[in-house]
């Protein structure tokens, strides 16, 4: 199935779907690993952005120079971000790793470094819905700092979200809280 996206990839248009309908994921079981490829987004979107995926393990990544944000997963399962280099990310969203409405994450073991907005974040973007069992652990992050006036920037950020863990991860040289 990677093979698929290769060219997707290096035109910086990563993204994964499990349906055309937007808001409406269900489940793709795509049982996939991304690793070792370096993508410069341009000044574009999110380079890797994970819609509706199950069993998806992306590692040793290095995303950098984006617009939204460096690894977003939406309405995803059962996934591992591991070892992943993520760096300057702009503008107002400009997270480095942002889990939306997903089930069983785990972040470990990733660098993120000059942001404009939150290092690792756990959130939902519709009312009602929350992520669930998301860890975060071992992560590195510094140099966060905002992009926008009323914005709380920082490190580790996790809000409509139930069970889970944070832990182990170094937070430095941010404009807000870790």
């Amino acid at each position: 199935v990677l093979e698929t996206y290769k060219n997707d990839f290096l035109n910086n248009e990563c993204e994964y779907k499990s349906s055309p309908k937007s808001g409406d994921y269900g489940t793709f079981d795509i049982n996939s690993t991304i690793k070792d490829i370096n993508i410069d987004a341009q000044n574009k979107n999110t380079p890797i952005n994970l819609m509706g995926v199950k069993n998806v393990t992306v590692s040793n990544v290095t995303a950098y120079n984006a617009n939204f944000g460096g690894i977003r997963l939406d309405a995803c399962s059962d996934c591992l971000l591991i070892k992943n280099h993520i760096y300057d990310i702009k503008s107002v969203w400009g997270d480095g790793i942002c889990v939306n409405r997903s089930t069983n994450i785990i972040v470990a073991f990733n660098t993120i470094h000059d942001i404009t907005r939150i290092g690792i974040v756990s959130d939902t973007d519709m009312a009602g819905e929350v992520s669930t069992n998301i860890t975060a652990v071992y992560n590195t992050i510094y140099h966060a700092y905002g992009a926008s006036g009323g914005e709380l920037n920082g490190g580790i950020w996790f809000e409509n979200t139930r069970g889970g863990v944070i832990h182990g991860n170094t937070v430095k040289d941010t404009n807000s809280v870790g």
